[in-house]
């Protein structure tokens, strides 16, 4: 399963980009809406509360005493100033505290509710939703105070206004929103890619350079116009290749001398072989010889692959901790049948003997040591 770093680097941060870009703008666009939604229901309430107030400065009392009768006389220029268009239509009622109608439409329902406190009114005003005809409105209260020869009265002002204008301007709103956020995110978008695209260039022209490079060639990497942050990535490169490179010369070296030094050893085993078959020497004399030849060159062999293994170890760091002296009893036991060939008494007593090395160096050490 590919982790997330195997994507395109572009892609990654084109992702990581514009996604989260794409998530606050969406939010923003949210919050924007309501508030211009907020402002704009603020402003239409304010103006249903003019018009209630209005109405309330054109009521009167006539009479005294208990016959004294709330009046009032309301054209219907009175609300239609306050209508925007002819899209939104307004209705309203007078009543008093206890419900009785003193003017404007019985269809509109008596307000039950309770008064908030004050809010950001000065007078008595509540605003909520309501229904006339089976129509949404929006409602503004007003409990207006009326004074008359016999005392204060108070009546209860309703303005209703239909939500055709609101809704319409709603959506205006939210598509003007929409219209600016999505061309506000399609720049966005652009100037991200393109500033991906001119960042990723240094990287695609690195790739480009080590394609075109010839096979075998472990030279540095010579890009002085890159990125800091590409360059402890090329740093550490160079270093790879430059220990690539050592190690490809070990080994041409290793060729070189093998050859050269093994050419010897077969020549003369090679003419010991013709001579025995020639019959210029006795059988087991020329066996004895090829098997002298023999020797010498297993030694020769194991003396330069001994020398190749070092050069490679030295390429390593931080060796091991080892036991010298669990080591000095493994070698001993391997060496045990040369050790009875040559009729030989050998004994070891050992201590623990902590070291920090390479375990085939070590071994090769001891084994060196107890051979001789």
């Amino acid at each position: 399963m590919a982790s997330r770093w195997s994507l395109s680097l572009r892609r990654y941060l084109l992702l990581g980009i514009l996604v989260p870009t794409g998530v606050f703008m969406l939010v923003n666009t949210v919050t924007l809406y309501r508030q211009a939604l907020a402002a704009v229901n603020t402003a239409y309430d304010r103006t249903l509360l003019a018009s209630a107030k209005s109405l309330g400065e054109l009521l009167e009392v006539e009479g005294q005493g208990a016959q004294a009768r709330f009046r009032t006389n309301v054209p219907y220029s009175a609300l239609e100033a306050f209508e925007a268009d002819n899209r939104s239509r307004m209705v309203y009622r007078i009543s008093t505290v206890q419900g009785e109608l003193i003017d404007g439409s019985p269809e509109l329902p008596l307000w039950r509710g309770r008064l908030p406190d004050r809010g950001p009114y000065a007078a008595l005003v509540d605003f909520y939703d309501d229904s006339v005809n089976d129509e949404d409105v929006r409602v503004a209260v007003l409990l207006q105070p009326v004074a008359s020869n016999s005392g204060m009265g108070m009546v209860t002002i309703q303005v209703a206004e239909t939500l055709e204008l609101r809704q319409t301007l709603a959506r205006q709103i939210l598509v003007d929103t929409l219209l600016r956020q999505s061309l506000l995110a399609a720049v966005i978008a652009l100037v991200v890619v393109l500033v991906v695209q001119r960042a990723t260039r240094p990287v695609r022209a690195l790739s480009a350079q080590l394609r075109a490079r010839p096979e075998g060639d472990l030279q540095a990497i010579d890009a002085p116009d890159l990125p800091r942050e590409l360059r402890p990535l090329v740093d550490a490169t160079n270093q790879v290749m430059a220990r690539l490179n050592g190690l490809l010369e070990n080994q041409k070296r290793f060729v070189r001398d093998a050859s050269h030094q093994l050419r010897t050893p077969l020549a003369v085993l090679k003419v010991q072989v013709q001579s025995a078959l020639r019959g210029d020497v006795a059988q087991m004399q020329a066996l004895r010889e090829i098997n002298g030849t023999v020797d010498r060159a297993t030694t020769l062999a194991n003396q330069m692959l001994a020398l190749a293994k070092v050069e490679q170890l030295r390429q390593q760091t931080d060796p091991a901790l080892h036991d010298l002296a669990g080591v000095a009893r493994a070698i001993a036991l391997d060496l045990a049948p040369l050790m009875a060939d040559k009729d030989l008494d050998f004994e070891i007593r050992t201590v623990p003997a902590p070291i920090r090395a390479h375990e085939w160096m070590l071994r090769e050490l001891v084994r060196n040591l107890l051979h001789n």
